[in-house]
This record gives structure tokens, sequence and C-alpha cells, in this order.
């Protein structure tokens, strides 16, 4: 294999000799037959086991209506109506999970969770509606309704999609994972939910609901023996990792969330549901408290989201706390160095909880593998 250094920066670096491609793989069709928003989904879960080619570095789940009418809206003198959750067509994944030889899950997360996870990975991440795309809303540049079309008040095809993050950063392979290997099996798993996830239905009103669901990989070919003991091995010892938790909200105050003291913190995103549906307004403060007494971090929600905008440029229907925005660990949480890590998030005194309201707590971690296995 040939080298051919960059002459911009002519020293050989894992730049070199890892080159980005893609692969789409089979898709999967499922229904939710016409009813009203109890229906359940044809197929709970989607499984795809993953080619074992190159170092996966992203999955890219496309979804896509089956028809121009995958989503069939009848009145029925009643009304149809985005979910009631705020969640979007996001809400409709229950779940997704790559699995590593059918148990240890990189990464376990809520589709709205997914969601969050990739708007907050960059400013230029835009996994939803956005302004970038609509001036090009009509034929035959229509752009923005070609990623993302959600409107459960009348017959349309819908389109929205998510990724799975493996490589710590786009152009960072940090965390990537050996997929050409006998001893590795990965599998991804969908579960997805019942109608009500994606539309509201109510007086008569009723829906059918046909998606495609298609994975594609975005991975680097395995470079020649020598160019890979050198630099490629040492970047499988660690992990990119993504998990999500959730615990129940019992009443206004101060929502304490314990964070697993190991590996290496690089962004705690919290959603907040109360009275059915999501609810950023009703947060007042935020802490993130190291060892009981060290506060990193200790401000009101205005502080919080104006430090969002100036890092996402754009606003993002979560607490973020970010310890990777400089692209290096410099700010990240050496999880092993303290006994206790909260976030402590602040439900204002008159908020309405309603029933079941919860906090749910998606986590980016850097994981050291051989570390771990000493």
């Amino acid at each position: 294999m040939l080298n051919y250094p960059d002459p911009i920066e002519p020293q050989l670096t894992v730049a070199d000799f890892l080159h980005l491609q893609t692969m789409e793989i089979d898709g999967k069709a499922v229904t939710w037959a016409a009813g009203g928003t109890d229906t359940a989904a044809g197929q709970r879960q989607l499984r795809w086991q993953l080619p074992k080619v190159g170092l996966l570095s992203r999955i890219w789940i496309d979804v896509d209506g089956l028809t121009a009418t995958g989503y069939d809206f009848t009145a029925g003198g009643g009304t149809g109506a985005v979910a009631a959750d705020g969640m979007g067509p996001f809400g409709l994944v229950e779940n997704i999970e790559l699995r590593v030889n059918g148990s240890v899950a990189l990464f376990n997360v809520s589709g709205f969770g997914a969601y969050l996870l990739e708007a907050a990975e960059a400013p230029e991440a835009l996994p939803g509606v956005s302004s970038v795309g609509t001036i090009y809303t009509t034929a035959p540049t229509d752009i923005e309704s070609t990623i993302f079309s959600y409107d459960p008040t009348q017959d349309h095809r819908p389109r929205w999609g998510i990724s799975v993050p493996l490589s710590l950063a786009p152009g960072q392979p940090l965390g990537m994972v050996l997929a050409g290997n006998d001893q590795t099996s990965l599998e991804l798993v969908l579960t997805l939910a019942s109608l009500s996830k994606f539309a509201a239905l109510a007086g008569g009103g009723t829906a059918g609901l046909g998606l495609t669901f298609t994975p594609t990989l975005e991975l680097f070919a395995v470079p020649e023996p020598v160019a890979f003991a050198q630099f490629v091995r040492p970047l499988l010892d660690w992990a990119h990792v993504c998990r999500e938790t959730q615990q129940d909200i019992v009443a206004t105050g101060d929502q304490r969330v314990t964070l697993d003291n190991h590996d290496n913190i690089l962004q705690v995103l919290h959603t907040v549901k109360l009275n059915g549906a999501l609810n950023v307004d009703s947060l007042t403060a935020g802490q993130f408290v190291l060892n009981m007494t060290d506060k990193r971090y200790e401000h009101g929600v205005a502080t919080q989201l104006r430090r969002q905008r100036r890092a996402f440029q754009k606003d993002i229907p979560a607490w973020v706390w970010s310890f990777f925005t400089t692209g290096t660990l410099r700010d990240a949480i050496r999880a092993d160095s303290y006994t206790d890590i909260r976030s402590i998030l602040t439900v204002a005194s008159g908020a309405t909880l309603g029933t079941a309201p919860f906090i749910r707590t998606a986590e980016r971690r850097l994981v050291q593998l051989d570390a771990r296995a000493g």
C-alpha cells in the first residue's frame, strides 16, 4: 500500500491511512395498522447483524414512508396532531441498541435521546427541521422535505433520520469499532413504540403508518498490517459509549442524578417530562457537583440556555452539560478521580408534574477498554 503524506502536513498520521466510505444494508418495513393512538407496531423489534467489514465509524438510520401516503390520516369527525409528548417522530423509536457479541451495548439510547445527542454533537449537526434548507422546499430541489417531513394532521410521506456515533467525532476516528473481525459480532436493534408516539389522534380520528428503516454504515477500510499496528491498533483500546437512564420525579425542587464514577464523561443531556410533555420552561437552575462539595457548574436556566446557544449555535430542548466542546479532553470529567458525581436540576415549585413525570439522562463517555480489563 502506497502512502501519500499530506503536503500541507507532511508528517504521517492515522489520517493518511484511514478513508471514509459508506455501505447501505437492507431496509426493513414496518406498519401500524389503521386505528387510534394505541395501535402497536406490526413488529416490536427490528434487528440487523452488521457485516464483518472495516472499521465502523457511524450508523445512519434513514426512516422513510413506504408510499407517498405512508401516513394515512382519516379525520372521521376528529383530529390529528403532533405527538403529545413533544418528541416529534423521534419518540416512535423507543430504543436503539448496538450490541457487541450479543451483550455489551456501545449505544443504548432512546430515539429522542439519539436525536439530542446528534443535535448536540456539533453546530453543523442538524437531524431535524432547520433554517438551513428551508429555501429549497419545492421540486425539483426539495431538500428539506427529503431530510425531514412530519405532519400528522394530513396524509403525507414521513421522513427523518437518526444516527449512532462510534467514532468520537466526525473526522476523529478514536472510538471506532473493528467490525472486520471474526471474534466480534455487531447487532443493531431498534425497539418501536405505539402510534401515540407519532401522532395524537382524538374524537374519532384514525391513521395508519408504514415506514422503512434503512441503516447505512459509515466505515474506514482496514489498512495494511504495518500501518494498522502503528496507527490504528492503539485507537481500538478506546470505546465511545452512549447510554441513557431514567428516574422518576416525585416532587418539585432539586432533582439529583447520580452518575457512575468511572471513565471519561464527555457530555450529559437531561430531558425532563412533566405533565405528559417535554418541559424546559419549568427548570430554574442547575448544578454539576463533584465529591458532594465541588461545584463545577452552578447557574440559572437562562445562563444555561445562552451557553448552549453559543456551543451548538441552535436551541436544544434539554439541559446539556458539555465537557468536550474544545474537541480535546481538557474539560472532560475523569470520573475515576471522584467518589461522587451528581447533576442537580431544579424544577420550579409551581410546576405541574402530572402522571409519571421523569428526568431522562443520556451520556457520552470515552472508555479505556484495556484499563477496564485490568
